[in-house]
């Protein structure tokens, strides 16, 4: 069964002629046009990384056969199955829960382009998401990473082959004597690991591999965006770095007693400057788990290029309303016009000016906030709609503003933003 499981996964689950027509999708199956892609610039490695990329790059997984639940239709073309992973406290080997999906439609010629994705706290491996993105055009690869598996009708239970358990708050417990114990490094070596696989299969375009998770899955995206280059864009959802000085987790986690030194470890923030692919950061302003400020502070540290979709209206984790992942690695991928270029701020005599290219989005709002709370999930914002000007959308900084951005917004599952500026850039906030 193991061999045969492990030949399927290198073909596509099954012929489009078989499989019926897809859901209808207004941004299905990604035309190819040119091998080159957007924003490539001179990658930059980290030297000293506690995980041996060399090593786990090279590395095939073993495949396990898993029961596909009942809640998953042949129809779906997703296929459940474990690899092999990291050795963890007395384990030599660690199986982790991962299915993939195949879309319904023709294979392009140099095959489909892949996602990983990575759930977040309180998930696992969800067939819905997958679904989204193969109705999308993309073999798409969900992993476990918090220690769980299904049964036979498609309920989360404890994986006893697995590695670190959830927590609830990611590596924020983790010891710093041993790194290859941490929740976050059997994360983001099993992300790397998905990338091995898709990497083999026929069936996908391997220069078309992208990363998206959500909350803590955003936080290990955001980790491996620094670790991986094998990847062709990154989209965090909420999770993002400098967790060790946001107040959501400073009141349950220990960081190894050694905040310094479990920051150098494990925070994304210590691997988002070695981060040399496109990312886009997607979130709600006033998410309530991971901070507007600590996310503006980890994609200043980005070396590539950076897109943002800092909304009014975002639930978290709420993969279901943002679109714009999908339009930003459209735009990566295929070169395609699926995303306004969205400048710096212009800032003269007190007037903040939008500045952008390929006009998308039919409303703009300047959003901003005069609270002064260190914590700024406490933070209020407060929302105007402007009208252009000849063209330009400009709006007077209001008078004791701590922070503000432009949203551009295209529908209330799309919208786009500037970087969010902090007023006072010397000021430090949680």
């Amino acid at each position: 069964m193991k061999k045969f499981l492990s030949a399927l996964l290198l073909l596509p689950l099954c012929f489009a002629a078989a499989c019926g027509e897809p859901e209808s999708s207004p941004t299905q199956k990604p035309q190819k046009e040119e091998t080159e892609m957007l924003y490539q610039i001179e990658d930059v490695v980290k030297e000293d990384l506690i995980w041996d990329t060399k090593s786990i790059f090279a590395t095939t997984p073993a495949i396990n056969s898993a029961t596909t639940p009942s809640n998953v239709a042949p129809s779906d073309n997703i296929e459940l199955f474990k690899f092999s992973s990291a050795p963890y406290a007395d384990k030599d080997t660690t199986w982790v829960l991962a299915a993939i999906g195949v879309p319904q439609t023709e294979m392009p010629k140099d095959g489909y382009p892949a996602v990983v994705l990575a759930h977040g706290g309180g998930g696992t491996v969800n067939f819905d998401w997958i679904k989204h993105w193969t109705n999308r055009g993309y073999v798409a690869m969900a992993y476990d990473v918090f220690g769980h598996e299904l049964d036979a009708n498609g309920n989360r239970i404890d994986n006893p082959e697995s590695g670190p358990k959830e927590t609830g708050v990611g590596s924020c417990l983790d010891s710093v004597d041993d790194p290859t114990q941490s929740w976050i490094y059997h994360a983001v070596y099993n992300a790397m690991l998905s990338n091995n696989i898709l990497r083999a299969r026929k069936d996908v375009d391997k220069n078309r591999i992208v990363m998206t998770g959500s909350s803590w899955g955003g936080h290990v995206t955001c980790a491996t965006a620094g670790v991986d280059k094998r990847f062709a864009a990154f989209a965090p959802l909420n999770g993002c770095g400098y967790v060790y000085n946001d107040t959501t987790w400073l009141k349950d986690g220990t960081f190894g007693g050694n905040k310094e030194r479990w920051a150098e470890l494990y925070d994304p923030s210590t691997y988002l400057p070695y981060a040399t692919k496109p990312m886009l950061f997607v979130s709600g302003v006033d998410d309530e788990w991971f901070s507007a400020y600590n996310r503006t502070q980890s994609a200043a540290l980005v070396k590539g290029k950076t897109f943002f979709a800092q909304r009014t209206k975002l639930n978290h984790a709420q993969w279901t309303h943002a679109d714009e992942i999908d339009a930003f690695f459209r735009h990566v991928l295929y070169k395609e016009n699926s995303m306004t270029l969205i400048g710096d701020i212009l800032l003269q005599d007190g007037v903040a000016t939008l500045q952008y290219e390929n006009q998308l989005f039919t409303k703009v709002n300047f959003v901003y906030t005069t609270s002064t709370d260190a914590d700024s999930h406490q933070w209020v914002w407060e929302s105007e709609t402007i009208s252009p000007v000849n063209g330009e959308y400009s709006y007077k900084i209001p008078e004791g503003a701590t922070a503000y951005f432009f949203e551009t917004v295209l529908s209330n599952t799309f919208a786009q933003s500037t970087a969010i500026t902090i007023v006072d850039s010397n000021a430090q906030y949680q």
